[in-house]
């Protein structure tokens, strides 16, 4: 599907080109005027890291030697000593001997098809690229290649926006280092499976093997909620699957050296479950938010994933004397997987408490995920995404209802994070 021929286009002196100008790869004609104008800003600060390498009596620069996804070998400085050591890659920019914003430096399985971006694009390698940039957030990378493909198809706009988001994710989540991944992990004394979006889904639709598995998805906001309550804490490790949710927690392990896999949240999983589900003939069950909005979710799957098999909705409004007959339809339903959407940690209880009485496979506490594929709630645009900041656009969405999640939370989050050093020795 991505395969890319390439064009030869007769040259006057009687020789060939693989290249035209409709496919160089556009903004690259920025990297010197830019670099240049970066050179004269960090001039001070660059001064500054010479003269701490000679009183020090180091070498100044260190000189980085790699081999991009495409093959070619790449060099690059960055200095021994002080402040902000990768501006010296400012000078490889400014010489031309790689770009701003590229094909990725590390090598991959991808190599062939950057190969073929390389020779027909003219695409050097470079600092910043579209597929690194998810991985840094966590976003989930269906795709490289379709990735990739539309990086070197953009014009010198996408050019900017990339190295603006690049600049922006080297800030938020520092750069890259040879971060421990190991499968689990306790982060703030909870337990976390560090698993991919692929992972995630084979877990939940794994074959049942005795009781129902019970998920949960860990973000800040369940930090927050379970170092101010035990039973909470202890409530999540008991489940089969917590998987790590949102910028937060991968900020919380990169402090102290893990690299967690995917962003594995309950709205970027869905739909890859919903694939699995339609392809197995497994059965979904929705429980919970407010009258009417599950069955609207219900519509919208269906519409969109026609061989998806609903087994029943539910609002989250029932008393508790009908938690039984709940609990029941359910289970005659044969249901398979069951979301369940009351907002945390409502949810998270609900679920502990009936988990020995549910016969399905799996089930998930998936906050407000019912919101938005009903319709009810717009999600984040996609750059706000490649950031790790949905939460903003959730905040401007329900200003009053997530003020004190965010605007409180964060902040305490982190303060967990960075003073109190929770991270590592729990609440």
């Amino acid at each position: 599907m991505f395969l890319l021929k390439p064009q030869v286009v007769a040259t006057g002196n009687g020789a060939t080109s693989h290249f035209n100008k409709e496919r160089v790869y556009r903004g690259t004609w920025l990297n010197r005027p830019l670099a240049a104008a970066s050179l004269l800003l960090c001039s001070p600060l660059m001064l500054t890291n010479v003269l701490a390498a000679l009183v020090s009596r180091q070498s100044i620069v260190h000189q980085r030697h790699c081999v991009d996804s495409a093959g070619r070998k790449v060099s690059y400085q960055d200095f021994s000593c002080g402040y902000l050591k990768t501006s010296a890659r400012l000078f490889a920019i400014a010489r031309g001997d790689i770009s701003f914003c590229g094909l990725p430096l590390a090598q991959n399985s991808t190599r062939e098809f950057c190969l073929q971006l390389a020779n027909r694009y003219q695409m050097p390698a470079g600092f910043f690229d579209a597929v690194s940039l998810h991985q840094r957030t966590g976003l989930a990378v269906s795709s490289p290649k379709k990735l990739l493909l539309n990086q070197a198809q953009g014009g010198s706009k996408a050019f900017i926006k990339l190295l603006i988001k690049g600049l922006l994710c080297s800030v938020l989540y520092g750069t890259a280092r040879d971060f421990s991944q190991p499968k689990a992990l306790r982060l703030f004394g909870i337990r976390i499976n560090n698993v991919t979006m692929t992972d995630a889904v084979e877990q939940i639709m794994a074959p049942r093997e005795g009781g129902c598995r019970i998920g949960y998805f860990i973000n800040a906001h369940s930090v927050n909620v379970s170092a101010r309550n035990a039973d909470f804490r202890a409530l999540l490790n008991q489940s089969e699957m917590n998987f790590a949710d949102g910028s937060g927690l991968r900020i919380a392990a990169q402090s102290v050296g893990y690299r967690l896999a995917d962003n594995v949240n309950g709205t970027d999983l869905f739909p890859h479950l919903c694939q699995a589900m339609s392809r197995s003939g497994k059965r979904l069950f929705l429980y919970g938010a407010a009258p009417g909005v599950a069955d609207a979710m219900a519509a919208n799957i269906q519409a969109q994933y026609p061989h998806l098999t609903i087994a029943g909705t539910a609002h989250g409004f029932l008393g508790s004397d009908e938690q039984g007959a709940l609990v029941t339809r359910i289970n005659q339903a044969n249901t398979d997987i069951l979301l369940v959407a009351m907002g945390s940690p409502r949810q998270e209880q609900w679920l502990q408490q009936h988990k020995a009485e549910l016969n399905c496979q799996s089930a998930l506490a998936v906050g407000g995920l019912f919101d938005f594929f009903s319709g009810n709630i717009a999600r984040a645009p996609l750059w706000m995404r490649e950031l790790g900041m949905e939460w903003v656009w959730r905040l401007l969405q329900e200003p009053k209802t997530k003020f004190t999640r965010y605007v409180i939370g964060n902040p305490v989050f982190l303060f967990r994070t960075f003073v109190l050093k929770a991270v590592s020795r729990g609440a």
